[in-house]
């Protein structure tokens, strides 16, 4: 009458279909994510790589200020000023003054440009880390659920072979362990 060996790992699988797939088994739990998920959190990775990007490389956006800054000058004086100083609308003084007052409007537009693109990235960076998060926030979920899953069933496994292992000691040896028992309580148990 020997006892039974433990009971086998149960590997349990939780699928909850939106929100992606987690196995349990004696290794650990493996979480696979469903296609939505997988491209939502690469997207997420590329435009947070990007921002950073846009928003560490100064270089690369100053480059771009000092392009639009010679292109603003070249349009201001090509298609405003001398046209207006060709045709006699404006005197050079004025054309100065005028040069001036519209050089400070630029370079304020141009301060709140490069701040709105700065705000631009930051929120990129917040919504698809937010992104990023809630995915791991899900996989945690559903992963808890498999483990949870898992230790139940092992539990019970668990219980089930205790029972079982208590139920292979046969009625007799019950017996007569009881009556060993009773006559060493009663005084007459062997010597």
């Amino acid at each position: 009458m020997g006892k039974k060996s433990a009971p086998k790992q149960p590997t349990t699988t939780v699928d909850t279909g939106l929100f992606g797939t987690t196995t349990t088994g004696k290794t650990g739990s493996t979480f696979k994510p469903n296609s939505f998920q997988s491209t939502l959190v690469s997207n997420a990775e590329n435009a947070i790589l990007n921002a950073q990007n846009a928003y560490n490389n100064r270089e690369v956006a100053q480059e771009a200020v000092d392009n639009m800054n010679r292109q603003y000058q070249t349009d201001f004086q090509n298609q405003l000023l001398a046209p207006a100083l060709s045709k006699g609308w404006l005197r050079g003084s004025t054309a100065q003054d005028i040069a001036t007052v519209a050089n400070q409007d630029y370079q304020n537009r141009r301060y709140q440009l490069v701040n709105d693109e700065l705000a631009r990235n930051q929120q990129i960076l917040a919504n698809n880390l937010a992104n990023y998060i809630t995915m791991y926030d899900i996989s945690k979920g559903v992963t808890g659920l498999s483990n949870a899953l898992n230790q139940a069933n092992a539990d019970y496994a668990l219980r089930k072979a205790q029972l079982d292992n208590a139920n292979t000691v046969g009625w007799g040896d019950l017996l007569a362990a009881g009556t060993e028992l009773g006559s060493s309580y009663l005084g007459g148990g062997k010597k």
